[in-house]
């Protein structure tokens, strides 16, 4: 159990390493990326003056996504873990919220009201280019500190929340035959 006076936002864990990434608020103006593994002390994976959040391990635990805002606005960032070597930029015009795709070969982040994605490459896991899935209404993550407020099935497939204030378009539904429907799940034992 950890304990301190500071807030600690636990994100991502890493089941094969049994590891978990959170960031914990420092200073007014500072959070960093801590890791906590299995029964030692945790320690600082990533530390600056400036916001660093929505630490996301890779399926395989190899690498760390995670935000800061380093540059005046938040962007993606990839990490390997355990620390060696040097840290890469995913996003080029900003991004909140890193995801993984299930077989750890695409990071997902969302830009303004787009999902994005970027595709790495199987053997030194360099980053391909953004591309724009979709875009729409969707809500932002917790509290807009960019913690994904979404989730991607094995399948590709995406949960996402659509904001409550933009208005549906109405919708009719046509149901045929409800009568014949309705007596046959009466006479269902």
């Amino acid at each position: 159990m950890l304990s301190t006076e500071h807030l600690k936002v636990p994100i991502s864990w890493a089941s094969q390493q049994q590891l978990l990434a959170y960031y914990e608020y420092e200073q007014v103006a500072e959070e960093n990326i801590w890791i906590l593994p299995p029964d030692s002390t945790p320690f600082r994976m990533v530390a600056s003056p400036f916001h660093e959040r929505s630490p996301m391990f890779s399926p395989d635990g190899r690498w760390l996504a995670y935000v800061p805002n380093e540059s005046g606005q938040n962007e993606v960032y990839l990490q390997p873990y355990p620390g060696s070597g040097s840290r890469l930029l995913i996003s080029t015009d900003g991004g909140v919220e890193p995801t993984w795709s299930h077989d750890g070969r695409e990071l997902y982040y969302r830009h303004e009201d787009q999902m994005m994605a970027v595709r790495l490459d199987e053997r030194d896991g360099g980053p391909g280019a953004p591309r724009a899935l979709f875009a729409g209404p969707y809500v932002v993550g917790t509290a807009g500190h960019g913690n994904p407020n979404y989730d991607v099935g094995p399948n590709g497939r995406f949960l996402m929340l659509q904001n409550a204030a933009t208005p549906v378009a109405p919708r009719l539904h046509v149901v045929l035959n409800w009568f014949e429907e309705l007596r046959a799940k009466v006479r269902e034992p």
